[in-house]
């Protein structure tokens, strides 16, 4: 009796096995119905698909199901969407990508952790990077941007932001020949292509916060807050402060011309320190500003952080070698290259929607290293 209830039991478990076996998501259905007659030459390179609603009508399944099934081919690279017309079969020979990073100099850390995030997710998506350096010359960076549209090799390019007037009509010019692009380190709400960059508004925030939760209420500011970037540090900065009734004791506005910043950090910070009214702490826009005032404090004869707190912003490889060493702003550079040449090849596939936000805003990350003194410890948890 015990032998033959054991034998239902596990005919009616093989039975349910099969059953559940069966049952496949009618995108996968779809999806492999599709790839069988790209297999099969019932489509050709180029040939029109159908849009989604008809693939969903076609099929009687949702348009959300048809898209899951389409998306999954596009990102095989069989299947291409066309804005405005509907799903093609990719030709196999445009399925390999040539990506230029394009940088005005790639001796400066960032640059080369973008391209290493490029070059990391490139290899996940059949793309080859090139890097592409102008030395440091803006005018050469600008014209081999606006020469772009006009090279054989069919490639497409990230683009990294130099926040000039000269740089952005470049820009257009690319939108005017339709050429592909993602720009990094620059929030462009204003432009259809992509951008990759990090929350400076929420980077400033965090930065001034620190110092406000270690007791500081006399702070200052110093940077290049002619760039969209450092500008947004500047103002979460203030929002903080904001709350607290306060506001930056004293903003030091650096210059465009990096040359010249130590001159007017020390310049400024004597000036402050001979009328006694030198802020207990420094935000500054980024990690080579911050290490001005490093530079000048001990030929005041200030030290940090027991006379003067520093924070600074990037997470260069500086901010370890200073002594002390810095606390600041961790930018994502890596992730940054990863998601731009995501976003570049969607665009390159079609794979947008009008109603996505292109521009794009990773979060930072503060460090905690030993440039920022605890002003009153009970405040601390």
């Amino acid at each position: 009796m015990l032998t033959k209830l054991l034998t239902i039991c596990n005919n009616n478990i093989m039975k349910i096995r099969k059953t559940q076996s069966k049952f496949v998501p009618a995108y996968i259905l779809l999806a492999e119905k599709l790839r069988k007659a790209i297999a099969s030459n019932n489509f050709q390179p180029g040939d029109f698909i159908g849009t989604e609603v008809e693939l969903s009508k076609d099929n009687s399944i949702t348009r959300m199901t048809a898209r899951r099934a389409v998306q999954i081919l596009i990102d095989e690279g069989l299947l291409e969407r066309q804005p405005g017309k509907g799903v093609f079969v990719r030709n196999p020979d445009e399925n390999f990508q040539l990506i230029k990073l394009m940088s005005c100099n790639l001796s400066w850390m960032p640059s080369i952790s973008i391209g290493q995030g490029m070059k990391q997710q490139a290899e996940k998506m059949n793309a080859e990077v090139i890097l592409c350096d102008s030395r440091g010359n803006e005018d050469e960076y600008i014209k081999a941007i606006k020469e772009l549209p006009n090279t054989k090799d069919k490639s497409s390019a990230v683009i990294v932001s130099l926040h000039t007037k000269a740089f952005y009509k470049a820009l257009l010019q690319l939108e005017l020949a339709n050429y592909k692009y993602v720009v990094v380190d620059d929030a462009l709400k204003e432009f259809p292509s992509p951008s990759i960059s990090s929350d400076n508004l929420q980077g400033g925030k965090l930065a001034v916060q620190t110092l406000v939760d270690a007791g500081h209420t006399n702070i200052g500011f110093i940077g290049d807050v002619q760039a969209s970037t450092t500008e947004k540090r500047f103002r979460g900065g203030a929002m903080v402060l904001a709350e607290q009734g306060l506001s930056y004791s004293h903003t030091i506005c650096l210059s465009d011309d990096d040359s010249s910043w130590a001159q007017e950090v020390l310049e400024s910070l004597t000036k402050f320190k001979e009328t006694n009214s030198l802020p207990t702490a420094y935000f500054c826009s980024c990690d080579a500003v911050a290490r001005f005032v490093y530079r000048a404090a001990p030929e005041l004869g200030l030290s940090i952080p027991e006379d003067l707190s520093v924070i600074g912003f990037d997470d260069d490889p500086i901010a370890e070698w200073l002594s002390p060493a810095l606390s600041t702003i961790r930018q994502p550079f890596m992730e940054i290259g990863v998601e731009a040449v995501k976003a570049l090849v969607s665009t390159e596939k079609g794979n947008t929607e009008d109603d996505v936000d292109l521009s794009v805003e990773l979060p930072v990350q503060y460090v905690s290293r030993n440039s920022v003194k605890l002003m009153k410890k009970e405040r601390i948890a």
